[in-house]
């Protein structure tokens, strides 16, 4: 929520948007791989005269346009392959893998 709990800019809000979506997605393919999952986030913010939600502002309505542009971008980028990585750069990445999950793990 724009203003509580994300931050009040809209480029702000995006980025923790789009951060918890791809966490959510990332863990659900680890502990389940091959699993569907579907990538969304609504946007609200809060009146901080009165604490409650607006469903409904241009901040909103720029957050939600912004997210389809990205869902183009999306798109665009599934129909292209992806080199492999180099063999450094893939035990590295599995490195931190592994830590990542251990950490979440622990908590």
């Amino acid at each position: 929520m724009m203003g509580a709990n994300a931050p009040t800019t809209i480029t702000g809000t995006m980025v923790q948007a789009n951060a918890a979506a791809i966490a959510g997605a990332v863990l659900i393919h680890y502990l389940c791989p091959g699993t569907p999952t579907w990538y969304y986030f609504f946007i609200q913010a809060m009146d901080k005269r009165t604490g409650g939600n607006i469903f409904m502002n241009p901040e909103i309505v720029l957050c939600s346009l912004a997210d389809e542009a990205q869902d183009k971008v999306d798109h665009l980028l599934e129909q292209h392959e992806v080199p492999p990585l180099e063999e450094s750069l893939q035990k590295e990445l599995n490195r931190i893998e592994q830590t990542a999950i251990k950490s979440l793990l622990k908590s």
